[in-house]
């Protein structure tokens, strides 16, 4: 399907046709030319009759004000519970590179699975798998500078991260692989 570009004008009228209440088009307009369309349309479908089987009208009554005072409200969520996990989150890395180089090792034994306990092979990767993905995928400079130009088949090997302290490397996980890290760090 071939889409045309909309002017932020075009999708405020676009809405209306489709039966969206809008009180102040300008306001929408407004609203539409700081929020891209396609992300403020995930909002709509609880609001339309039946868009899983193309039917975007909008049922009666419904209201751009109360769409875009959701969508406002989730994002200030979403700011307030940044504002408290970021700072738990900065902490669980912290502590697992202090806690992981002192009974481990600082440099590159993270990346080859060592000081973690394994899940049996039918369950799931190894850890160093997780690590090795997210140090491979990063384009960080910090990354960039304990890397060394070791590759298989395209991609870093373990020894390419022999120098990198865990410190380092920490900051490169992603969330879920630090859960996944500290859960294999326990014994």
């Amino acid at each position: 399907m071939n889409k045309q570009r909309l002017s932020y004008e075009e999708q405020a009228t676009l809405l209306s046709k489709r039966g969206l209440v809008i009180d102040d088009v300008e306001d929408a307009v407004q609203f539409l030319s700081q929020v891209n369309y396609y992300r403020f349309s995930g909002y709509f479908r609880y609001w339309q009759r039946d868009p899983t089987h193309g039917d975007n009208q909008f049922i009666d009554g419904a209201s751009f004000n109360v769409i875009r005072d959701l969508y406002l409200a989730e994002q200030n969520l979403v700011i307030a519970c940044d504002d408290l996990l970021h700072p738990i989150e900065v902490l669980l890395r912290t502590r697992f590179a202090y806690h992981y180089a002192e009974r481990v090792g600082s440099c590159g034994k993270f990346v080859l699975g060592e000081g973690f306990t394994h899940p049996p092979k039918s369950i799931a990767r190894p850890i160093e798998h997780y690590l090795l993905t997210n140090l491979n995928r990063s384009q960080e400079t910090f990354i960039a500078h304990y890397r060394e130009d070791i590759k298989e088949e395209g991609r870093y090997t373990p020894e390419a991260y022999e120098h990198m302290p865990v410190w380092v490397a920490v900051e490169a996980f992603s969330f879920g692989n630090l859960s996944r890290v500290i859960q294999a760090s326990r014994r």
